[in-house]
Order: C-alpha cells, then structure tokens, then sequence
C-alpha cells in the first residue's frame, strides 16, 4: 500500500508527458488544397496565391506560419515583378526561421538584381549560338 502512494502520482505525471499539444504546429489553412489544384491546373494560381496570402498573415492571427512559406509566397511574387514584395517576404522568412538566413540573402540579393526565377514548367531560352546541339545536315 505504501508503494501505491509513490507509484499512482508518477504514473500520472508520466502519462501527463504523452499528452498532444492543443492543435497543430502551424496554420496551413487552404494552402494544401490550393496548391493540388494549382499543380492539377494552373489557371487556379489566384487561388493558390491568396491561400499563401491568408497563411502568411497567420502570425497577425496568433498562430505560427509554416517554415518556407514566406520564401515560397516571394517566389510568386517575384515572378509577377513584384520585386519589393518578395524582398519583405524574404525578409520575414528570415526573421521568422533564421536558419534560411543565407538562402534568403541570397534571394533578397536575386530580387535586388532582378533575376526573375523560372517559371514552373517553362524552360529558359536559349540562344541559338549557345545551343550544344548543331543541326543535322
């Protein structure tokens, strides 16, 4: 009996450790349906960029945005030439996850620059000088 009284409460406590936290990690919100339906059809991209907008605002919320998703939001804008955009948002996946430091100055200095990433699916021109491949006579 004496026993009892020291092996209930640590029991307690033990299992009171395998308790799940209240919810998930991070607010996904509509991002991953979004983004199916963007890959399935990429007319859908609207949709995709306002779910990123709405994630990314996450933290106003209280809640914690995924890691990637300010640098993956600055990708989108960066394409559409929206080169201040995606330096803040490079910024905030910076300030927010700051094991990216380095891949986000180097994007923030990408953006400065005005290289534009390739958009998903096109391949870069390549002029025909600098074509590997010579025509067969």
């Amino acid at each position: 009996m004496r026993s009892f009284k020291y092996i209930a409460p640590l029991a307690v406590l033990l299992l009171a450790g395998c308790q799940q936290g209240g919810g998930p990690k991070y607010y996904w919100g509509d991002y991953q349906t979004s983004l199916y339906d963007y890959y399935a059809n990429p007319t859908a991209e609207p949709n995709y960029e306002k779910a990123l907008g709405d994630v990314t605002l996450a933290d106003a919320k209280g809640k914690k945005t995924p890691p990637g998703l300010f640098a993956e939001y600055g990708y989108i804008a960066l394409s559409h030439g929206d080169t201040d955009k995606a330096i803040q948002l490079f910024q905030r996946e910076k300030q927010a996850w700051p094991e990216s430091s380095a891949f986000m100055e180097k994007a923030i200095d990408n953006a400065r620059n005005s290289k534009k990433p390739v958009a998903s699916g096109a391949t870069p021109a390549v002029p025909a000088a600098a074509s590997p491949v010579t025509p067969v006579s």
